[in-house]
């Protein structure tokens, strides 16, 4: 006769903390709503705000001083940031996982590329940190309401860096569009310490910030 086999060893208090989360994200929404709602949903703000902003601050510009840009140079930049906008929700939270966050990255990496190189050349007669702390101030205000709302429907989903990266990346890139087509400066270090830097300093905040704030769902 077999010996009876040994009691199961005792949950430990994490573990039940664990499961009655489970249970009761179960018992409030025991079916998980489709990942591409979220997604379309990111979709649409992030073109509502770039598509705007590019618009207002562009028929500002032009309307005053013009734009010292190449049109093909302009406009190529500017379909690439309209890319990121578009694909950069659906790829960040596809449950496709390192394939889509890959090539999300790459794309972000070419939008950002494309704004420093794709500029005109064109200094600024004023200051060097005056002409810049205008435009850092106006992408980050026009990035806020998209990047506060990715930020908040990541917290959906389990936190990984890349993901948050890519959709937080995809956000801001509404106040970089609407900066990129109307600001008049075009040198390099114009464009890498006031356009880019802030675009990526706001990915980097994401993360940081992602992964001290609690997860909202525990449903499969």
């Amino acid at each position: 006769m077999s010996a009876p086999l040994p009691p199961p060893p005792p949950r430990s208090e994490a573990l039940k903390r664990a499961h009655a989360l489970a249970r009761e994200e179960l018992r409030t929404r025991p079916r998980a709503r489709r990942w591409w709602w979220s997604a379309l949903g990111l979709v649409a703000l992030n073109l509502a705000v770039g598509v705007g902003s590019a618009v207002m601050l562009l028929t500002q510009r032009l309307s005053t001083h013009g734009h010292p840009t190449a049109t093909s140079a302009l406009w190529a930049v500017g379909l690439v940031l309209l890319a990121l906008l578009s694909a950069g929700p659906l790829l960040a939270f596809a449950p496709s996982r390192r394939f889509a966050l890959g090539a999300g990255l790459v794309l972000a990496l070419a939008a950002g590329a494309g704004v420093v190189l794709g500029g005109s050349g064109s200094a600024d007669s004023r200051p060097f940190a005056v002409a810049g702390v205008g435009c850092m101030g106006a992408e980050v205000l026009l990035s806020l309401l998209p990047f506060a709302a990715t930020l908040w429907l990541l917290t959906a989903l389990p936190a990984r860096p890349l993901r948050t990266l890519l959709a937080t990346l995809s956000a801001a890139a509404a106040g970089l569009l609407g900066l990129h087509l109307s600001c008049p400066v075009g040198t390099v270090s114009h464009l890498l310490g006031f356009h880019v830097l802030p675009w990526v300093a706001l990915g980097a905040l994401a993360v940081l910030l992602r992964a001290k704030l609690r997860t909202r769902s525990y449903a499969p």
